[in-house]
């Protein structure tokens, strides 16, 4: 990551740039600084996670807790680095401490915690799994103000770890989100419907990544959010093939086309 001097201009008159996927993780990456939010919106298979995966360790954060609820995903074993999976071997306290921005000397960086918990449909206590998911999110809240280091957590499926119905932690979402500035906290977002965002997630979205859908709300309510151009919203998520993405920069309105 790192601090751009300018923002760049609007692009205007002229269709989004295209890029590969390699080129558009190179300037994300660029783009994305310290406290700033990714909201990745798209069906399943479509390729979310395994882009936030390869966006991750490009930022350089110096912690990464993954949050999955559904089980593990392998998109995010590409990772390349020590990975711990809970629970931890050491007492998870601990481990909580270390996540928060805590010294752990045994462990280099980036130090990256995957938290495969996974969700069972119709399962009737999903107390653990709360339990664990919210001490992660308040640890990340206790950190001081301007730490040390950097941190990124992964919601994937946020629907899931937000939603009142499931595990009912939108309220600390939201709150990591809006306090992450200072804390040096980023959060991704990942969705499979855009009628399951949030307005946070859009307003506090500093990237937003969209794959083609046909639900029409929730451009509006970007174009609202974001003061952006509805009919290039439109046609940019219209022209996209299967697997395609369309980026939009919340900092400077650009739009991107994201490919295989």
């Amino acid at each position: 990551m790192t601090e751009l001097a300018q923002p760049r201009a609007p692009r205007s008159g002229r269709g989004p740039r295209r890029l590969s996927r390699a080129q558009a993780v190179g300037e994300l990456a660029e783009r994305w600084r310290d406290g700033d939010h990714v909201t990745a919106i798209g069906p399943t298979g479509r390729g979310k996670s395994t882009l936030i995966g390869q966006l991750v360790p490009a930022c350089r954060f110096d912690r990464v807790v993954i949050l999955t609820p559904k089980g593990p995903d392998r998109a995010y074993r590409q990772l390349g680095v020590v990975t711990r999976r809970w629970p931890p071997r050491r007492p998870w306290r601990d481990q909580l401490a270390a996540i928060s921005g805590g010294e752990d000397r045994h462990a280099r960086r980036p130090q990256v915690w995957r938290i495969e918990l996974p969700w069972v449909p119709g399962l009737p206590d999903l107390a653990d799994h709360v339990a664990v998911y919210r001490e992660v999110l308040r640890s990340a809240l206790r950190r001081p103000q301007e730490p040390a280091d950097t941190l990124a957590i992964v919601l994937d499926d946020s629907r899931v770890i937000s939603d009142t119905a499931y595990m009912g932690l939108g309220p600390l979402v939201v709150g990591n989100m809006m306090l992450a500035r200072s804390k040096r906290v980023s959060v991704v977002n990942n969705y499979q419907a855009p009628r399951w965002v949030p307005r946070e997630g859009l307003d506090q979205g500093t990237q937003i990544i969209m794959w083609k859908n046909r639900d029409r709300d929730v451009m509006r309510r970007l174009a609202e959010v974001g003061d952006l151009d509805l009919d290039q919203i439109r046609a940019g998520l219209d022209g996209l093939e299967y697997h395609q993405a369309l980026w939009i920069d919340g900092r400077t309105d650009d739009l991107f086309v994201i490919g295989q």
